[in-house]
């Protein structure tokens, strides 16, 4: 304990003693030895899982998906009034650790549930196809509906192109383009027959007029046929062939030609589909000129003549290109043919 003395100076001259009291905490006593550890009980056995209980969207209880009606958070209390900081006390002890509560039994697993049948697989569809009057056909039906829309309005004229080929007049009297009969006459109807003039001089025989006819070919694909198309040209094999004065290969798909002549040349095909491909004939594996039958639109029938040139070894097929390996079914009713004649 210590004090203080002081003094006020006025007329009565007291004294004051302040007293002050000083509290010293004493040294810290050594931590007594740890105590041997108990043995460990046994488990006990694993009681049966209970509900978990689990709180529902109006705040309350729930077990098993029954509302208990007993609130999940009790109401709040008034605000307590802060009290006063006591002085801190001597940690005590640390407490024993109480024994491990036993763990309840897992539940049986109940058993999975018999597995269904299997259904049956159902019949397969009819597939459709494209009948000779443009019709959709199901299992030989004529169902009525078109295969193709009605033709769309004229769009509007388009650029003009380059310039055409120049007609000429054949010596049949017919205009010719490039080569081509239009079967168009160059001259007008006859006039009157004029007077009769000298008789001349008697020409040479003529030419045997079967001489013209001899050199032929006719190519036929019946019983349709499933090909992947290239885009740089797959020949079409003919399976049924009929040639004077033509060779073919064994596949049936390259023909050569024997006699140099002009030739009415033509062919026509028939798919199962519409499609984008293009039909020619190659002569040496280049298009023959005006052998090409094409369109902006899906086509399913590819059909064309016309007069071409061809001489003596000119190697001919027709075929189909311009897709990217794609599987073309030809019509098995409608076969495909590739012909030839040599007109002189």
């Amino acid at each position: 304990m210590l004090f203080y003395e002081d003094c006020n100076c006025c007329c009565n001259c007291v004294q004051r003693k302040y007293y002050v009291t000083q509290i010293v905490k004493g040294a810290t006593g050594s931590t007594g030895a740890t105590g041997a550890t108990g043995a460990t009980g046994q488990v006990g056995a694993t009681g049966q899982a209970g509900a978990t209980p689990r709180i529902g969207i109006n705040g309350n209880w729930f077990i098993e998906g029954v509302d208990t009606g007993l609130p999940s958070q009790g109401v709040t209390g008034a605000t307590g009034n802060t009290g006063s900081t006591g002085v801190t006390g001597a940690t005590g002890s640390t407490g024993a650790t109480g024994e491990k509560g036993a763990t309840g039994a897992t539940g049986a697993t109940g058993s999975t549930g018999a597995t269904g049948n299997t259904g049956a697989t159902g019949a397969t569809g009819a597939t459709p196809r494209i009948g000779v009057n443009g019709n959709w056909f199901i299992e030989g039906v004529d169902t009525g509906l078109p295969s193709q829309g009605t033709t769309g309005a004229t769009g509007s004229t388009g650029a003009s192109g380059e310039n055409g080929y120049t007609p000429t007049v054949g010596e049949n009297g017919n205009w010719y383009i490039n080569g081509v009969d239009t079967l168009l006459p160059a001259r007008g109807e006859q006039g009157e027959t004029g007077a009769t003039g000298v008789t001349g001089a008697t020409g040479q025989d003529g030419q045997d007029a079967t001489n013209f006819t001899t050199t032929n070919l006719s190519a036929v694909r019946s019983g349709g046929i499933t090909m992947n198309v290239q885009r740089n040209g797959t020949a079409l094999p003919m399976n049924e062939i009929h040639l004077n004065n033509f060779t073919a290969n064994e596949k049936g798909d390259t023909f050569s030609v024997k006699e140099t002549g002009v030739y009415l040349v033509g062919y026509h095909i028939k798919t199962c589909e519409l499609t984008n491909m293009k039909v020619r004939i190659a002569r040496n594996d280049t298009a023959l000129s005006n052998s090409v039958c094409s369109s902006t639109m899906p086509l399913c029938d590819y059909n064309l003549s016309t007069i071409a040139q061809l001489n003596a070894g000119d190697t001919l097929q027709l075929q189909l290109y311009d897709l990217d390996n794609e599987k073309i079914s030809l019509h098995d009713e409608m076969s495909s043919n590739f012909w030839l004649v040599r007109l002189f």
